[in-house]
């Protein structure tokens, strides 16, 4: 009777913690005067270079890579994770951010030096840029 209980609280616990499903993810960078911008969700990647969109259908091997990048993080963690701002502040760089949205919340990471990002975070925007087009990559990646 006690197994079957622990067996139950287990069960109902690894319930409660499992993650829900990823619907978008989006990386924003931005200073005075530039605001850049990936949102890639399962079914189409955006990408906004100040103001101008393109837009293309989300590969799904490139889906699963950010979904693999991203499973090791702890999205309610994301805004607590220690990163350098200190370019940022005096536009020597470009403030970026991740945020992760699942169907009941979303999840901002903090605000740091692009492209420095967090450790645990570093995989994930790597996974987000090379979503986008060849030609797009180059803007994200300074």
């Amino acid at each position: 009777m006690i197994s079957l209980l622990t067996l139950l609280v287990s069960a109902l616990m690894t319930l409660t913690t499992a993650q829900e499903p990823v619907q978008s993810v989006e990386l924003t960078l931005q200073t005075r005067g530039v605001h850049k911008s990936i949102r890639v969700t399962p079914k189409q990647t955006l990408i906004d270079v100040n103001g101008k969109h393109h837009q293309q259908a989300t590969k799904p091997a490139r889906w699963k890579s950010i979904l693999a990048a991203l499973k090791p993080v702890e999205l309610a963690q994301m805004a607590s994770l220690p990163a350098d701002v200190s370019r940022s502040s005096v536009d020597a760089a470009l403030m970026a951010h991740v945020s992760v949205t699942t169907a009941s919340q979303t999840y901002e990471s903090v605000t740091y030096d692009h492209p420095s990002a967090p450790k645990a975070l570093a995989p994930l925007v790597k996974a987000i840029i090379g979503s986008a087009p060849t030609a797009s990559q180059t803007q994200f990646r300074r």
